[in-house]
C-alpha cells in the first residue's frame, strides 16, 4: 500500500494544475476544521480561529484530495471522520480568475466581501449599510460575519490583488475597511464604520439557505 506522501504526489501529478498541500490540525477541544464547501468542493466560507483559518486556506480554494486520496462532496465526510489532522491538496485559482469563479459558483462570501470593499472605496454609505446590516435588497450576506467582524477584517493579498485587477482600487494586503475608505477620501464613511466598530449592538448577518453546502 502506498504511503500518504506517495498518494499525495500521484494526486498532484494527476490534477495537472498548480496545487498546494495544506495541513489542518484540531487543537484542544475543537471538533470542526472550520470550513464550508459547496458541492464542487470549493471553499465558500471559513470560520475564524479554526484550523482552516490558521492553515492559510482561502475562500475559493478547490479541495481535490484528503490525505492523498481524491475527494468529493460525497466522500469527504467519511475521509475526515474521527481525524484530528488532515492533509489537503488544494488548487487555488489565479488572482485574475477569483471574481469570475465566485460569480460562476455563487460563492456569496467572496462576492459580498468584494461589494463591501467596493462600497468603502466609492464612499457609498447606503450600499455599505444595506450589506453590513442586511437591509433592503442586499440582505443575503455571510452568516459567519457580523458588522463588527467585517470592520475588523483585513484584506489578504489575493483579495487585494484581485480587487485591484478588477476595479483598479490601489488596495494593499492588511487594510481594513476604514483604511480603504480613508485612502479614497471618504471621511464620513470612516466615521460611520468607527461607530459600528465600537458598537456592541451589531448582530449577525442575515442567514443564507444551505444550498447543498458541505461543512467540515
Amino acid at each position: 500500500m502506498r504511503s500518504r506522501a506517495e498518494r499525495t504526489a500521484r494526486t498532484k501529478a494527476a490534477v495537472g494544475r498548480t496545487t498546494s498541500v495544506i495541513m489542518l490540525d484540531l487543537r484542544g477541544e475543537e471538533t470542526s476544521f472550520g470550513l464550508i464547501l459547496n458541492e464542487a468542493m470549493r471553499v465558500v466560507e471559513i470560520d475564524g480561529d479554526t484550523p482552516a483559518a490558521r492553515s492559510g486556506l482561502h475562500v475559493l480554494d478547490l479541495i481535490v484530495a484528503v490525505d492523498g486520496d481524491r475527494t468529493s462532496a460525497y466522500t469527504i465526510g467519511e475521509q475526515i471522520a474521527g481525524k484530528r489532522r488532515i492533509e489537503l491538496v488544494v488548487v487555488r485559482p489565479a488572482e485574475r480568475e477569483l471574481g469570475l469563479v465566485a460569480r460562476e459558483e455563487n460563492v456569496d462570501e467572496w462576492s459580498q466581501w468584494e461589494q463591501i470593499v467596493l462600497a468603502c472605496a466609492r464612499g457609498e454609505i447606503a450600499q455599505l449599510e444595506a450589506r453590513l446590516l442586511g437591509r433592503g435588497a442586499q440582505s443575503q450576506v455571510s452568516r459567519l460575519m457580523s458588522p463588527a467582524e467585517a470592520i475588523e477584517r483585513r484584506l489578504i493579498e489575493s483579495e487585494a490583488n484581485a480587487f485591484n485587477l478588477m476595479h483598479e482600487l490601489g488596495l494593499k494586503a492588511g487594510q481594513r475597511l476604514t483604511d480603504v475608505a480613508l485612502q479614497h477620501g471618504h471621511i464620513e464613511l470612516v466615521n460611520w464604520l468607527r461607530k459600528w466598530g465600537n458598537s456592541r449592538q451589531a448582530g449577525r448577518f442575515g442567514s443564507m439557505e444551505d444550498g447543498g453546502d458541505v461543512t467540515a
